[in-house]
C-alpha cells in the first residue's frame, strides 16, 4: 500500500537524509584513517565497509559497516546515546574526528557493535512478538527506542566496576543489569509523566545524566555481583 499524502513528506525527507549520509560516508571513506582501519580489519578476517556497499560480495557476518560502528562508538565510548540514535549523520560530520582519530582501533569499534547486537536481539524479539500479536512484557518496550541508552548504561557500569570497557567478555556480563537499570528508570518516569513518550525521553540529553546517577548508586553493580556468586 503506498504511503498516504501526510506520510510522504517525512518519508521523502528520510530518504534524502539517508542518501546524504551515505554520500558523506563515501567522501570520508577516502581518509587515511579509514584505509588503515580497513587493512586492520582484514587482518582479523573482516571486511570494513568505509564506503556504501563496498563488500556486498562477502557474508554479512564478516562485514563491518563504518556508520553503524561509529554510532555504537558514540553511545558507548563517547557517552552520546541520544546522538547515536537520532542524529547519526554527525558521525561523519562534526563528530568525525572524535570517533575516527589516531587512537581508534578495530577493537574499540567492534566491542560496542557486538554488545549493541546482543541488545538488539532482545529488541527484535519484542518487535517480532508485536507483529505476531503475542504477549509482550510492557516493561521491556523501551528497548525499541532505548537500545543505545542500554549500551551507554553498560559502559557506565563497566567504568563504575573498574572493568575494561573494551573487554567484551566482561562487558557482556553486564548487559542484563544495564537493561534492568534503563527499564527501572523508564518505569519511574512513566509514573510521574502522564504524557510520557519513549521517543521524547530517549531524545532528551538529560536522560543519560539520570542513568549516570543510577549507576553511581551501586545498586545494579551489586545485583551483578550476587548473580556471579550464585553461579
Amino acid at each position: 500500500m503506498p504511503p498516504r499524502p501526510c506520510e510522504r513528506e517525512p518519508l521523502f525527507r528520510e530518504t534524502l537524509s539517508n542518501i546524504f549520509i551515505r554520500e558523506t560516508v563515501g567522501v570520508f571513506g577516502m581518509h587515511d584513517v579509514q584505509k588503515k582501519l580497513e587493512e586492520s580489519f582484514q587482518d582479523l578476517g573482516l571486511y570494513y565497509e568505509r564506503k556504501a556497499k563496498q563488500h556486498t560480495d562477502q557474508p554479512k557476518s564478516k562485514r563491518v559497516d563504518a556508520l553503524a560502528a561509529g554510532q555504537a562508538f558514540l553511545a558507548y565510548h563517547l557517552g552520546m546515546p541520544e546522538v547515536a540514535k537520532k542524529d547519526r549523520s554527525r558521525v561523519f560530520s562534526d563528530l568525525y574526528d572524535d570517533v575516527f582519530n589516531d587512537d581508534i582501533t578495530p577493537t574499540k569499534l567492534l566491542v560496542p557493535l557486538h554488545l549493541l547486537a546482543e541488545i538488539e536481539k532482545a529488541k527484535r524479539n519484542i518487535q517480532k512478538k508485536i507483529r505476531r500479536q503475542e504477549r509482550v512484557d510492557p516493561r521491556m518496550l523501551f528497548l525499541i527506542d532505548g537500545a543505545y541508552h542500554v549500551l551507554f548504561a553498560l559502559c557506565q557500569l563497566c567504568d563504575e566496576g573498574s572493568l575494561d570497557a573494551n573487554d567484551e567478555t566482561a562487558a557482556r556480563d553486564l548487559i542484563g543489569p544495564a537493561m534492568d537499570l534503563v527499564r527501572d528508570l523508564v518505569q519511574e518516569e512513566m509514573k510521574i509523566d502522564e504524557a510520557f513518550s519513549f521517543n521524547r525521553f530517549f531524545k532528551d540529553a538529560k536522560t543519560k545524566i539520570t542513568i549516570q546517577a543510577m549507576v553511581k548508586s551501586g545498586k545494579y553493580r551489586q545485583q551483578k555481583t550476587m548473580r556471579r556468586t550464585k553461579g
